[in-house]
C-alpha cells in the first residue's frame, strides 16, 4: 500500500471513531508511539508501531504477527513523527493522513504543522500536495504550486498561509474572489474565507498551508 495514515499522541473520543476508521480504509495504517491509544479504543490492530514508545503507559502484549513494531532510542535527533514519516517516504508514499485529534501541547502541535513544511524532507513533488493533518474539525494541507478545488463544501472556513518569502493566490467559489493576490510570509490577509459556491478553487503559486475548517463532517469526495 502506498497510501499511510498515521495516529499521533492525543485525546481521541469515542464519538470520533467511525470517522477515523473510514480514513483507514485501504490504507496502511502506523500507531506513532502514544497513538496506540486510538487502536486501543477503536478495538484494532495498526499495520505498525513506532517510536520510542515512552508515551504508552504500558506496550501492548496481545499484537498480531502482522503488526511490525520499529523501535527507536527514546534519546534521538527527530521525532517519533518525523521518523514515521520519512518510513512513509522511504516506501514511496502517495499520500500520507496525519491524525491529529486535538492540539495538545503547543510546541508540539507548531512542530508538527512546520514539519509538513520541511524542505529536506518533504522534496519529492509527487507527495507535496499529498500531506496533511486531518481530524473530524479541521484539515491542514500542505500546497507546493500547485490548485486545490472543493467540491459540495459551502459553509466551510479556508485560510491560506504562505511559507514562501512570497506567494501568489488566485481565489474563485468563496466569499472573497482572489486574482493574482501578491502575500508575503506572515501575512494574515487570507484567513478565514467561506465557500460559498458547489466548486471552489484556491490556485497557489509558491508554498502555503491551507488549512479548510468543516462546517460539517468531512467528506473523502470534497475534492475533484
Amino acid at each position: 500500500m502506498n497510501d499511510f495514515i498515521l495516529f499521533i499522541r492525543g485525546s481521541y473520543r469515542k464519538s470520533d471513531i467511525p470517522f477515523y476508521r473510514a480514513l483507514c480504509h485501504s490504507k496502511c495504517t502506523i500507531a506513532v508511539d502514544g497513538g496506540y491509544n486510538f487502536f486501543r479504543k477503536a478495538g484494532l490492530f495498526p499495520d505498525i508501531m513506532l517510536g520510542d514508545f515512552d508515551s504508552l503507559k504500558r506496550f501492548p502484549r496481545n499484537l498480531p504477527t502482522t503488526t511490525t513494531v520499529l523501535k527507536y532510542p527514546s534519546r534521538k535527533n527527530k521525532t517519533d513523527l518525523h521518523l514515521a514519516v520519512e518510513y512513509c517516504l522511504s516506501e514511496k508514499a502517495r499520500t500520507i493522513d496525519i491524525i491529529q485529534p486535538n492540539v495538545g501541547e503547543i510546541d508540539h502541535f507548531l512542530g508538527n504543522i512546520f514539519l509538513l513544511a520541511h524542505s529536506n524532507l518533504i522534496s519529492d513533488s509527487k507527495i507535496q500536495n499529498n500531506i496533511r493533518i486531518i481530524n473530524p474539525k479541521y484539515e491542514i494541507k500542505l500546497v507546493v504550486d500547485n490548485t486545490v478545488t472543493f467540491l459540495d463544501c459551502v459553509g466551510d472556513i479556508v485560510s491560506i498561509l504562505p511559507l514562501s518569502p512570497k506567494i501568489v493566490l488566485d481565489v474563485t467559489g468563496a466569499e472573497y474572489k482572489v486574482k493574482n493576490a501578491n502575500l508575503a510570509l506572515g501575512e494574515t490577509r487570507s484567513l478565514r474565507n467561506h465557500i460559498t459556491d458547489h466548486k471552489a478553487t484556491f490556485h497557489i503559486h509558491g508554498k502555503a498551508l491551507i488549512i479548510r475548517n468543516f462546517r460539517r463532517r468531512y467528506s473523502s469526495h470534497s475534492y475533484e
